[in-house]
């Protein structure tokens, strides 16, 4: 390794320390210029670059890394962490796995296989909940364009078809459907439903006129706000 790559990448590391990351870049790059060939540099920018949330950028570096050096294992590590970001579960876990491979126990990679498989079978069970709503015939089978459209749908459903139902909308849909319409009484309804669901709380938590709305109902729904 060059002796100036060497002194930008320990002045990078002093940087990424402070969680200066755009100065610790700057640092990295001017090592791989020094010396293309050393994956570290690559592997040094690719972590700011996750610091920065600049993950097209990190992936790129750690391809060039693992060019490098195909054994190294934090590039690994962050491959297999960015394949988590973007919900890419069984690119991640192949990767963790052949950290496993080269160091036997790893922590990281151990812990992360745990979590990937609970991830996994939690989009497996999503995944059959929609399919069952798609293929029965009470249940409608497209998203509602309106809340107008949402609210007919919903009081010819039952209890167990209006969870799959919300499941099938998804929270993030429901806001933009609901957050304005929403009554009390379907409020209680649905605290009924996703009691055991903190995120549906929190996404009603989030309408406007939730304060208001909170006077009229009951206290099961009360205390699944107040969660």
């Amino acid at each position: 390794m060059g002796c100036k790559g060497e002194e930008y990448k320990l002045k990078g590391n002093e940087f990424l320390q402070q969680k200066r990351y755009k100065e610790a870049k700057e640092q990295y790059t001017m090592a791989i210029k020094e010396n293309p060939r050393e994956s570290i540099y690559y592997g040094n920018r690719s972590l700011v670059e996750i610091k920065l949330e600049e993950y097209e950028e990190a992936q790129k570096d750690i391809d060039l890394a693992l060019q490098c050096n195909p054994l190294y294992v934090k590039a690994l590590l962050r491959r297999a962490l960015i394949s988590m970001h973007f919900k890419k579960y069984f690119e991640a876990k192949k990767d963790y796995l052949y950290v496993l491979e080269l160091e036997k126990g790893n922590k990281e990679a151990t812990n992360a296989l745990v979590t990937i498989e609970t991830l996994i079978n939690k989009e497996d069970k999503l995944t059959k909940d929609v399919q069952e709503i798609k293929t029965s015939i009470k249940c409608p089978k497209e998203i509602p364009s309106n809340f107008d459209c949402f609210e007919r749908n919903w009081k010819d459903l039952n209890e167990e078809e209006r969870n799959k139902y919300l499941n099938y909308i998804g929270i993030d849909k429901f806001k933009i459907l609901a957050s304005e319409n929403i009554t009390s009484e379907m409020i209680n309804q649905i605290a009924h439903i996703k009691k055991d669901d903190i995120q549906w709380s929190k996404c009603i938590c989030s309408f406007k006129r939730i304060s208001f709305l909170k006077l009229f109902v009951n206290e099961e729904a009360k205390k699944w706000l107040n969660n």
